[in-house]
């Protein structure tokens, strides 16, 4: 009774959502140990922390994943001749695939994968504050602004 739903989340680790008016955490933990378990209450703080962690992780990885490409396209394929020829082709005139291609890549991890720092830093600048994700947007702002201004600027 009381109960609303159980998940199992992984490293032993058990979300139990229920109905404060009938029944209360000890009750659950008690019931759980009465089946011969080892059970403790973790912290809203640690649930955070870890969900914090996983979603650094999947952005960690999801970001190397379009930023591995851009190595190799910008630093390796060109000093392969068939490659580099391949990669001058013209798309328009004053844009190459390779520009095209090193664009594209880089602008999904600057919004996408990197959205997180632009929103930390809107939040710190709203309460007056300047911190890490303000110097990360800014100085990946600037760096992205002026490599689009560069090619915008290349196609004329």
């Amino acid at each position: 009774h009381g109960i609303n739903q159980a998940k199992y989340i992984g490293n032993s680790r058990l979300d139990i959502f229920f109905d404060p008016h009938e029944v209360g955490p000890r009750d659950i933990l008690a019931t759980i140990r009465d089946d011969g378990y080892h059970v403790a209450l973790a912290s809203s703080t640690e649930r955070g922390q870890d969900e914090q962690i996983d979603d650094y992780k999947r952005s960690f990885y999801g970001s190397l994943l379009f930023t591995v490409p851009v190595v190799v396209i910008s630093m390796i394929l060109p000093m392969i001749p068939a490659m580099e020829t391949f990669l001058r082709y013209t798309l328009v005139p004053g844009l190459e695939l390779e520009a095209f291609l090193l664009w594209s890549l880089t602008t999904v991890v600057q919004f996408w994968f990197g959205w997180r720092f632009y929103v930390n830093a809107a939040n710190a600048v709203r309460h007056g504050a300047a911190n890490m994700d303000v110097l990360v947007s800014l100085g990946t702002t600037s760096a992205y602004l002026y490599s689009l201004i560069s090619l915008v600027l290349g196609m004329w």
